[in-house]
């Protein structure tokens, strides 16, 4: 019953379907004084705070949340992003955790441009042993050159800022929203860390998807309620309340946008966690991303330090150890996945024997066993045909140099 009621608030609420206060029908667009008294109900609704600046007003609402703070199977810590998430550049010098900003929006639209309002502008922060949750609300679209000036002058004193795939859509939003009003973009020198990008290296291909609401569930163990607010319901909702303005429209959404900010950070923290020491399901992704970041040693020492226990680690680490010319150890490592069912390990090992040691025989073999788990493919049919001629040529005798 309880289930089927947050269903039902949520349709009533985006349908607008309440019955009208004394209230609300002050707070309709009538051409009256849009100030602080008119928003002053629905700011109480939302405990939230109405801010005036000059002749426009804006809503803010505040929550502190002491640290360590629970979140699904991990809990939310003061953290600065891991070096791979800077993915290239440099940290910022002295970047500490109270310097990272975790940024989230919701808009008019989802395709951007600049007929796309950021209505709700979300933040979390570290301050002292809390984490606070700061949300910049508009409450009509000639009230924007306030809120884009509060969060210009807010933004400003942090050399981070990490969103969710904000390097495509949230950053973009509200860089053309500073221009647009003629604020500095606050973040035109701070680092910007897009964990979707972090995820994909992580988990991509382990889920159906790296969707932030998918790695919340599968990675952190934390869902969302029913009465949570869908993507595509976000705009509906947020004309509905320019139509007639009542809280219950933006209830959900606020909670929505609190969460997604309340769990970047976590999220930032559980992959610095898992970046430092990578378990025997991260340690071949993490190894190739060091690797891959011109952190050879540190990657290969990492993916070493699996390759026991995890095939994948150990043939990542045979390729790194290919290109360092150390073919022996590389050897011993193909030999093991070889054994363990990996036809393109005898295939490197064919390499070896036919172009290192010059065992023209041992190649043959490699390739007929290459051939057992691949299949007669082209490239196994040319290297059988080119060895067969290399052993007719030397008629059984050692091999010659190729």
């Amino acid at each position: 019953m309880g289930a089927m009621s947050d269903v039902l608030a949520r349709l009533k609420a985006l349908q607008g379907n309440q019955s009208p206060s004394a209230g609300d029908e002050q707070a309709k667009p009538d051409g009256r004084a849009d100030g602080v008294d008119r928003w002053a109900g629905v700011a109480a609704e939302l405990q939230a705070e109405t801010v005036q600046a000059g002749s426009s007003v804006f809503l803010v609402r505040h929550e502190v949340l002491p640290l360590p703070a629970p979140y699904g199977r991990v809990h939310v810590q003061p953290a600065a992003p891991h070096p791979l998430l800077a993915r290239g550049a440099p940290l910022p010098a002295g970047l500490t955790p109270d310097k990272v900003l975790y940024i989230d929006t919701e808009t008019t639209g989802l395709a951007g441009g600049a007929g796309t309002l950021a209505f709700l502008i979300g933040a979390a922060y570290v301050k002292g042993d809390a984490l606070h949750v700061r949300q910049w609300l508009l409450p009509g679209p000639q009230h924007e050159a306030a809120v884009i000036g509060a969060v210009t002058a807010f933004a400003a004193p942090f050399s981070a800022v990490v969103s969710y795939n904000g390097a495509s859509f949230d950053l973009p939003l509200l860089r053309n929203r500073f221009a647009m009003h003629g604020r500095p973009d606050p973040w035109a020198d701070a680092l910007h860390v897009d964990l979707l990008h972090a995820a994909r290296r992580l988990y991509k291909g382990r889920f159906a998807d790296c969707a932030l609401q998918t790695i919340e569930r599968r990675v952190l163990g934390q869902g969302r309620s029913l009465t949570d607010v869908p993507g595509r319901e976000v705009p509906e909702r947020y004309r509905a309340f320019l139509r007639a303005p009542r809280a219950p429209l933006l209830s959900g959404i606020l909670e929505h946008n609190r969460q997604d900010v309340v769990m970047l950070a976590a999220l930032l923290g559980h992959i610095n966690r898992q970046l430092e020491n990578p378990g025997r399901d991260l340690s071949a992704r993490v190894g190739r991303w060091l690797v891959e970041s011109a952190q050879v040693e540190q990657g290969l020492a990492t993916l070493l330090a699996a390759a026991d226990a995890d095939d994948e680690a150990a043939w990542e680490a045979a390729v790194v150890l290919k290109r360092q010319g150390r073919w022996q150890e590389a050897s011993r490592l193909w030999f093991r996945l070889g054994e363990a069912g990996w036809g393109h390990a005898w295939l490197e090992l064919a390499k070896v024997e036919e172009h290192r040691t010059r065992r023209v025989d041992e190649a043959l073999k490699a390739t007929e066993r290459a051939a057992l788990l691949l299949g007669d493919t082209p490239e196994i049919v040319r290297r059988r045909e080119r060895l067969n001629a290399k052993v007719g040529r030397e008629g059984g005798a050692g091999p010659q140099p190729s």
